[in-house]
């Protein structure tokens, strides 16, 4: 009988310990998954946003080919107005580099727009050629990438 019932402490012990990785998404969260994508700078460098779960992964790919990866963590608050996205942990390869505090939006199922400000978080979305004085653009559209056909 000790044993059966150690058995069980253990088997429910085990089925409780449910990491924050196998947390079923939901909300935003489940929405972002995948990868995105966008253009920036005055080349339109083609640009990659990666979200798995809880991990966030910025890629740029300069015009001379050369590809950059930041990397890290990433929370949401849904309910706060503009709705807010964290970085934290970022790193690219081993150099450690600032987190970033933005806000982020839906425009249906496939398109994200997001306005980054560094440490101060933005108030609001100012994209490229909106007349703002002395307020340069802080927001990139990114468009979900679709799955390739299957060959």
């Amino acid at each position: 009988m000790k044993t059966f019932l150690a058995a069980l402490v253990v088997m429910v012990t085990a089925a409780s310990a449910v990491r924050a990785d196998d947390k079923p998404l939901d909300g935003d969260l489940k929405k972002l998954q995948g990868k995105w994508t966008s253009k920036a700078g005055p080349d339109a460098a083609p640009v990659f946003l990666t979200f798995d779960k809880t991990r966030i992964a910025f890629q740029v790919i300069a015009p001379t080919g050369e590809e950059k990866i930041i990397a890290g963590e990433f929370t949401l608050d849904e309910k706060a107005a503009p709705r807010a996205m964290s970085w934290s942990g970022m790193k690219l390869g081993r150099t450690d580099v600032p987190g970033t505090q933005a806000i982020y939006t839906f425009d249906g199922d496939d398109t994200l727009k997001i306005a980054g400000g560094g440490k101060d978080r933005p108030t609001e979305f100012v994209e490229k050629g909106k007349a703002l004085p002395g307020i340069r653009p802080n927001t990139m559209i990114f468009t979900r990438v679709k799955d390739e056909p299957k060959k």
